[in-house]
């Protein structure tokens, strides 16, 4: 059983420290906050795990709160786990998370700690002494993002399983400071909160609200996670007058000051703890009497009265004292640790320093923190840098990185950042061949540690130096080919990062003559260029394949070859290319297989299958996708198996198979891996509620869209009749798609517009669209495009009397289900538009062959809007065939109609089924009373027959949920409350059961 733990912060990159929390005044003027996070705990003890972070400015009190907190969770019987980020130039990613998980691993026996190592390896990445302690090594190497995941995910395996593993009530981690934390940490800090959720713990946290903008990373984390309503913020407020006075009263030693003074102070502090504190202290150092009302009158301001009282104190040290201070702000929050690197900086002796450090304790400057020291506060810190002109504070910089180099040399890892650092801050003093050093070996280790933002920063603050240094070619071009693959493993947002990078280098290798260098970059700037984010460019893409081809389509099998052949063949997919594609991407997976590129394989697959698709290969299109997605899984990469789900998912729904798409997304989004991936998470969701809605599901489309952030797809918008904004949606992609040569978009977006147009009755304008996204299709050739846009054009020239050239796209159509492949719901709009020809051309026997094949299809595929436009076809051919049909016509419209209703469509739609029965039969529409609709109507009647809601469900077809929605509008617009209400407005109206016999 693991070791009882104390709170505070714990662990440092040279060894451990004891924690103990911070002495000082009792809390005052929290109560409200302190039960708000004890609440939250409690709830954590249930295994109901929460995320609650306090915010507010630099002062008020986050730390000591936290700490009070902290304190009382371990009196009550929790395992109590500290970090902090700090203010200091260079420290290693993960810091405060290396801090929590060091503590556990310390305080915790071999006996309790081996099955949590055992079930999260990748822990050894963090730390190290993992490593000795159990003998055991971290896992192979696998793709940088999938490495990144497996790290996350192991960090989190970790927690929760401490959290279940003692006799502890639970779990409380707290993180302090996180405003100041790198990136990496922000990003497995939120991956912890998306997965905890059932685990008895409690994420606690802090932050300023001072400088946290929304260009701040951890303003978009918190977003995400409100959002997802995974954690709770707390601000704080500034103390009231009454608390201002309580707590200037503690501070000097008092049982109350006079009013005018608390009055006073809380006018000039603004009720900021901190600067009450101060204020207090420096009217003691003063000599002040409390007692007198001329203290109340002072003319104090803020905040430069506080930088002021700060720089009084700071005045009255020696010089040697000022100069110890100096030294430490330029080190950084976390300096407590490094006397002997101070010691080398002012050259004097560690015990001489003790002096200096006891005065200032004294003096309020700094603060016993364990057995380390720190600065009383953030603000003492600025204030001393401040001071300081920036000669001063560069030379201090640069003596700071050769001390802690000739300090820490032996082990030298855990520093490398903060030499870069310092030797970078040394601006026009520094040692510019140990700068570039530094900066890469931080680089190196930052990329070790899966942190790939700092990797970056190192090497592009690298590149800088080298640059202005002069350094080699070759040192420039390695750093240039990490920059810019790194940069994609960062997400989408970099992918523009990574191309400056290749072109840097592209640029570097042509200035050499180095042809074979020139063709590498050329085809990993296609590749990026060819990925479907927000840089695009398929025609610049091609330019550089282009100039590649003469060097690469002969060369020797080698990464820059796999790089060509996989930029050709997803470029071939967006220009519909697919023969081309199909043989590219072959090669592709030929390559990558050679190499031992396993996940370039499963891209490659994935664009097969793309291309096999549209050369209407159906079943083997599939089955490869699956296997790529399988193969994906094995790897745990985030971004092929998004890549693989997704592609499949979005050839189902176009092949209209929603209920068969919705797995792929749906479990794909659901896992932990993508949980640090929220764009590509948000994409997932977005095609889950796109099944959702072309199902007919439109609440579970909603539901989905508004719990997970996704945007409402388009199926959700045109079957929701906001035909507008989709109509300006899909016009302003297209001119986008039109200017990248995205030639596969151009054809889905047309197939949207034509839908929108359809729907508004702009016949002529829907059959522009379909014509041009069919010739798309007919020059590819793309089977799929074919398949779904042909019939819905044969359908809409038949109506206009075009019966021949419908004849000629219908014809293509069924030559292509003549190859005996299972095109899923599209082969009911095939049917669908071979009944519309015969019906329209008097061969009603046969249309209603054909339109019961179409029903059939789109049942059994659950395409409730494929079928009531089925029906409303049928209604308007029944129409045209004469008087005889009327009737059947009729209960057609209706039909549509129920199917409309029941499944709650926009209002647009209502409309459209009205206008069209109008149209072909000459009836108006049926009004009622108070707005009602049909299916209102029809509910309504059944209620006042004595239907219960299941019973009223089971008759109309609907969920018990869809009923009781329409009850609660029939109340609503009649007026009335509870069922005896709406049975006697029913029968007042003539809306019972006797009103419906008599129609």
């Amino acid at each position: 059983m693991a070791t009882r733990h104390t709170a505070g912060t714990a662990g440092s990159r040279g060894g451990s420290r004891i924690p103990v929390l911070a002495r000082g005044t009792s809390i005052i003027g929290r109560e409200r906050e302190l039960a708000a996070l004890t609440e939250r705990l409690e709830a954590a003890g249930r295994g109901e795990a929460c995320v609650v972070v306090l915010s507010g400015e630099p002062g008020i009190g986050k730390s000591r709160i936290l700490r009070e907190f902290a304190e009382r969770a371990l009196g009550d019987g929790w395992i109590v786990l500290s970090g902090r980020a700090y203010d200091t130039e260079g420290m290693p990613p993960y810091l405060p998370f290396v801090e929590v998980l060091r503590q556990h691993v310390h305080a915790s026996s071999d006996e309790a700690l081996q099955p949590l190592v055992a079930a999260a390896p990748e822990v050894a990445t963090l730390l190290p002494e993992v490593v000795a302690r159990f003998g055991a090594s971290p896992p192979a190497r696998r793709s940088p993002e999938s490495e990144r995941y497996a790290l996350f995910q192991a960090v989190s395996d970790f927690l929760v399983h401490a959290a279940d593993s003692t006799e502890s009530r639970g779990l409380l981690i707290c993180l302090d400071d996180l405003h100041w934390a790198d990136r990496s940490t922000l990003l497995l800090f939120q991956h912890l909160a998306r997965t905890i959720s059932a685990a008895r713990i409690c994420l606690a946290g802090t932050h300023r609200t001072v400088g946290v903008d929304a260009a701040h990373p951890l303003s978009p984390i918190l977003a995400d996670l409100a959002r997802e309503h995974l954690y709770e913020g707390i601000p704080l407020e500034s103390l009231s007058m009454e608390e201002t006075a309580i707590l200037a009263a503690a501070l000097a030693g008092r049982e109350a000051i006079p009013r005018a003074l608390a009055e006073a102070l809380h006018g000039r502090a603004r009720g900021n703890p901190f600067f009450i504190e101060e204020f207090v202290h420096h009217l003691q150092a003063e000599g002040r009497d409390l007692d007198d009302p001329a203290v109340a009158s002072a003319g104090w301001g803020i905040p430069e009265g506080v930088r002021q009282v700060i720089g009084n104190r700071i005045g009255r040290l020696r010089p040697e004292d000022r100069e110890f201070l100096r030294a430490a702000a330029v080190l950084g929050d976390d300096f407590g640790q490094m006397f002997p690197t101070i010691s080398r900086m002012l050259d004097v002796g560690v015990s001489i320093l003790a002096e200096t450090v006891e005065e200032a304790v004294n003096a309020g400057l700094l603060r016993e923190d364990g057995e380390t020291y720190r600065f009383g506060h953030a603000l003492i810190r600025d204030a001393l840098l401040d001071d300081l002109p920036l000669s001063r504070r560069q030379r201090l910089h640069l003596s700071a990185a050769s001390a802690i180099g000739e300090v820490y040399a032996p082990s030298l890892d855990p520093w490398l950042s903060a030499i870069a650092f310092h030797y970078r801050l040394a601006g026009p003093f520094t040692d510019g061949e140990k700068a570039i050093a530094f900066a890469v070996r931080a680089g190196e280790a930052a990329e070790r540690a899966l942190s790939y933002d700092e990797a970056m920063g190192h090497w592009d603050a690298a590149l800088r130096l080298m640059s202005s240094h002069g350094a080699a070619r070759d040192h420039q071009l390695a750093i240039l080919d990490r920059l810019g693959e790194v940069a994609q493993v960062s997400g989408f947002d970099a992918y523009a990062r990574s191309i400056r990078y290749f072109e840097q280098a592209l640029a570097l290798h042509e200035a050499a003559g180095d042809r074979a260098g020139a063709a590498a970059m050329h085809a990993r700037i296609a590749l990026v260029l060819a990925a479907a984010s927000g840089v695009n460019d398929n025609q610049a893409a091609a330019r550089h394949l282009d100039t590649a081809a003469p060097v690469l389509e002969s060369g020797p099998p080698g990464r820059a070859q796999l790089s060509y052949y996989s930029a050709l063949g997803l470029l071939a997919v967006w220009q519909e290319n697919p023969r081309q594609g199909l043989e590219a991407s072959r090669i592709g997976m030929e390559l990558a297989t050679e190499l031992g590129e396993d996940d370039r394989w499963v891209s490659n697959a994935v664009m097969h299958s793309a291309h096999l698709t549209k050369l209407g290969n159906v079943g083997e299109s599939i089955e490869l996708n699956s296997r790529a997605w399988e193969a994906a899984d094995r790897l745990n990469n985030p971004f092929r198996s998004y890549t693989a789900a997704s592609f499949q998912a979005t050839r189902l729904l176009k092949m209209l198979a929603p209920l068969e798409a919705l797995p792929w997304v749906q479990r794909e989004a659901e896992t932990p891996r993508q949980l640090h991936a929220p764009t590509r998470r948000t994409a997932l969701f977005g095609n889950v509620a796109d099944a959702h809605a072309l199902a007919g599901n439109l609440d579970a489309a909603r539901e989905v869209a508004s719990t997970t952030g996704a945007r409402g797809g388009p199926y959700l918008a045109l079957y929701e009749g906001n035909w507008d904004r989709l109509e300006a949606g899909m016009l302003g992609k297209l001119q986008v798609a039109r200017e990248k040569a995205a030639i596969q978009d151009q054809g889905q977006l047309l197939e949207w517009l034509a839908a929108v147009r359809e729907a508004r009755g702009d016949r002529a304008g829907a059959i522009e669209a379909l014509t041009e996204a069919v010739a798309i299709g007919r020059a590819a050739p793309n089977a799929l495009v074919l398949m779904s846009e042909g019939p819905a054009l044969a359908i809409l020239l038949a109506l206009c009397g075009r019966e021949a050239e419908a004849g000629s796209h219908l014809e293509r159509c069924t030559e292509i289900l003549a190859a005996g492949e299972d095109w899923r719901g599209l082969a009911g709009r095939v049917a669908l538009a071979q009944a519309t020809v015969a019906g329209l051309g008097g061969c009603i026997e046969e249309a209603a062959f054909s339109l019961a094949h179409a029903i059939e299809t789109f049942q059994s595929h659950a395409l409730p809007w494929a079928e009531a436009e089925a029906l409303l076809l049928w209604g308007q051919i029944l129409a045209r065939a004469g008087r005889q049909h009327r009737h059947e016509a009729s209960q057609s419209f209706a039909a549509a109609l129920a199917i409309y209703t029941g499944r709650g469509a926009g209002k647009p739609w209502l409309e459209r089924v009205h206008a069209l029965q109008q149209a072909a039969l000459g009836d108006k529409p049926t009004t009622y009373p108070d707005g009602l609709t049909e299916r209102e109507v029809e509910v309504l009647r059944l209620v006042a027959s004595g239907r219960s809601s299941r019973e009223i469900g089971e008759t109309l077809v609907l969920s018990v949920r869809t009923v009781e929605r329409h009850i609660a509008n029939v109340y609503i617009k009649t007026n009335t409350h509870g069922r005896a209400q709406a049975t006697a407005y029913a029968l007042a109206r003539g809306l019972g059961v006797a009103g419906l016999l008599a129609r």
